[in-house]
């Protein structure tokens, strides 16, 4: 039986190197790139996954230091989310679908696994994949799974029983996926378009096309109304759900875009990229007001406080970067 590393063999987050932009904190253990980040509901909590090492990482923010590593997946993770009640995670593993002689180099793993974060224990283990697993999420009423895959599927999982899953399917790789508020429909993002499912029949209700090659970022509205998405095009788009109408592009960025997600009251939008930058938009004026440079590096994940005040970033030099956000301006008169 391995026993934990006591709390003093446990490294310490160390203060930004960027204080005069807003870094708070540097995460750093051991990775050579972090893939994806989550915080907890109530912003004390983060979740950090990369690679090499596939151990998922949950770091006290309050107490500035990593809390515990466990291990689980075959290969380096891809994605990581927070249950709504903060006391679960889902971790998915990345990895080559290539089949080069008999073997994928590199080794894979496409499965996802719900963690106790109270315990830090594994508690499910759900296979059905058979390409790298890209996203995941919790519907908002924390009872379903949902995974996508670059196997052209989205698999949704009952967390109350053990019934094979829901299998939403699609013409291409699918990188990213989003519940709407109300748990009823999934936004999803693929090579070059964005999906919009209902839940109950598994049918398409929108289908949001204009970016030029793959999709790679989205994030629905609080309102549930629109989303917005970004692409290896550089942009990023704002849509209806209701009429699957563009309602604009936002352009700034001189890098693929990798992640998005919008402040508590909708009116402010944040983007990261690899060209090394965090920006945040306006939705009014689709002006950007705010930009954050860190490390030379892509972004690769973002995820913002529920108080919209403090972000989390991942970088694809190993570290994690936790950023104070500036004010909401009032309009000028």
């Amino acid at each position: 039986r391995q026993h934990p590393p006591p709390p003093d063999a446990l490294p310490r987050a160390r203060a930004g190197s960027y204080q005069e932009e807003g870094e708070r904190l540097v995460l750093e253990d051991g990775l050579n790139w972090v893939k994806a980040v989550a915080l907890a509901p109530d912003g004390c909590l983060a979740l950090v996954g990369g690679g090499p090492d596939p151990a998922v990482r949950l770091w006290d923010l309050a107490a500035g230091r990593l809390r515990y590593r466990r291990q689980g997946h075959a290969c380096w993770l891809q994605a990581v989310a927070f249950s709504p009640d903060g006391q679960h995670a889902l971790t998915a593993g990345g990895g080559s679908w290539k089949v080069i002689n008999g073997r994928r180099p590199g080794g894979s793993d496409f499965s996802v696994r719900l963690w106790d974060l109270r315990r830090g224990r594994l508690l499910r283990t759900f296979t059905g994949h058979t390409g790298p697993v890209m996203s995941v999420a919790f519907a908002p009423d924390g009872r379903t799974a949902a995974s996508a895959s670059r196997d052209h599927t989205i698999l949704l999982w009952s967390l109350d029983s053990s019934q094979p899953p829901q299998r939403l399917e699609g013409a291409a790789e699918v990188f990213g996926i989003a519940f709407s508020p109300t748990g009823d429909r999934l936004l999803s993002v693929s090579w070059d378009q964005a999906t919009l499912w209902d839940l109950a029949t598994g049918r398409t209700i929108q289908t949001l096309a204009g970016h030029k090659g793959p999709v790679l970022a989205l994030a629905i509205a609080p309102d549930g109304h629109s989303a917005a998405t970004g692409g290896e095009d550089r942009t990023i788009r704002l849509w209806s759900l209701e009429t699957g109408a563009e309602i604009r592009p936002l352009t700034g960025h001189s890098g693929r875009i990798t992640s998005l997600t919008w402040s508590p009251d909708g009116r402010r939008l944040l983007s990261a990229a690899a060209d090394g930058t965090i920006r945040l938009w306006e939705i009014e004026t689709g002006r950007a007001i705010t930009r954050l440079r860190g490390p030379q590096t892509p972004v690769n994940s973002i995820a913002l406080a529920h108080d919209g005040r403090s972000l989390l970033a991942g970088y694809e030099d190993g570290t994690a970067r936790l950023w104070a956000l500036p004010e909401p301006q009032s309009p000028p008169d």
